[in-house]
């Protein structure tokens, strides 16, 4: 990780070699980082125990900072409906949307009698949590689930995990700035059925598919209803993204806070051969399967864990 400066353009590389420099500090250092490096990264040095870990996560963070935990690298940060399609394709995906989401409000009606209909926001935020093509990308509010995520998943694996830090207040300066909106003093995340949330649906409670052109391009941060305990214990929150692919970039540049030029994404890298020491750590400060997945197969894998050291 060493050679970052090599993949810096022009002038910017002997700038960034400048000031890493001159940094003294892992304050000064990781600034620079976050600022200069190609990927995002706060750190060069892979993360190895859960001190490393906090001490960046209170070097670089806020508290309106959301958190995504993430196996490996994997580039841009983009929802399933967008995934593995071709730019052009966009619209097409906001129709093909549409029609799911109200051939799922079809078809599952027998089993959610208790949600209004008419309740856009909550079948929009269901269909994403049984996995369903959405333009939600989920977060976390909490550093150490977003870190269970991360390591949760590939086990035998060396890749390195990342987990991605992002700025919401950054996000909801940006959208509002596109939109030509004063941004509301108390807002660094927006609620869903707030009136300026209304576009970003507008492909599916419009009366025609043509009104997704109302729908902005920058993703926007949303704070959902505590409707399922699984949210609630992961303190989930989602970006909901508008019609660009890669939203939090434009130009293959990250969004900037046009008040003050902050990115909006940072990575942390951690030791993909630490792992499992990782979640060990994780377990005893009580960050475990059975609090971040209530339910019966939440105990049933914790239970593996604690007799067989792994889960199978």
């Amino acid at each position: 990780m060493e050679d970052w400066f090599n993949n810096i353009q022009g002038k910017d590389q002997d700038k960034a070699k400048d000031l890493y420099s001159k940094a003294k500090t892992l304050e000064e250092k990781t600034k620079v980082l976050r600022e200069w490096h190609p990927k995002g990264y706060a750190n060069l040095e892979p993360i190895r125990n859960l001190e490393q870990y906090f001490k960046y996560i209170r070097l670089i963070t806020h508290s309106h900072s959301w958190f995504r935990g993430e196996s490996s690298e994997h580039g841009h940060l983009i929802p399933k409906l967008y995934r593995n399609i071709p730019d052009e394709k966009v619209a097409d995906q906001h129709e093909k949307e549409r029609d799911y989401f109200l051939e799922f409000k079809r078809r599952a009606r027998s089993f959610t009698e208790e949600i209004d209909p008419n309740d856009t926001w909550t079948w929009y935020f269901l269909i994403q949590h049984y996995g369903g093509p959405t333009r939600l990308l989920d977060w976390t509010q909490d550093a150490a689930i977003a870190l269970f995520f991360a390591l949760d998943t590939e086990r035998d694996g060396t890749d390195n995990p990342i987990v991605t830090v992002m700025e919401t207040i950054v996000l909801v300066h940006y959208a509002f700035e596109e939109l030509g909106e004063k941004k509301l003093d108390r807002a660094s995340v927006l609620y869903p059925g707030e009136p300026l949330t209304e576009k970003w649906i507008s492909n599916i409670t419009g009366s025609n598919v043509s009104l997704t052109e109302e729908i902005p391009d920058s993703p926007i941060p949303l704070l959902p209803p505590y409707s399922d305990p699984r949210i609630t214990a992961q303190r989930s929150c989602f970006t909901l993204f508008g019609k660009q692919r890669n939203g939090f970039y434009i130009n293959e540049k990250q969004i900037v806070c046009p008040c003050c030029g902050q990115k909006i994404i940072s990575k942390l890298v951690i030791d993909g051969h630490e792992k499992n020491n990782l979640r060990q750590e994780l377990t005893k400060i009580g960050v475990s399967s059975g609090k971040v997945y209530p339910g019966l197969d939440g105990i049933s894998r914790e239970i593996t864990e604690e007799i067989f050291g792994e889960y199978k």
